[in-house]
């Protein structure tokens, strides 16, 4: 469950990437791949 949320996050992240191209977005992958850090080790 927890994962689904992150991957269609994810999917969402790589969507705002391709429409903006904005370097604030940047940050919303760097907390996607800690999250899903923490759910992988937890």
């Amino acid at each position: 469950m927890f994962l689904s949320i992150l991957h269609s996050f994810a999917i969402f992240d790589y969507t705002l990437n391709i429409y903006f191209k904005q370097e604030k977005y940047r940050k919303f992958e760097l907390i996607y791949l800690i999250f899903l850090f923490f759910a992988t080790i937890s």
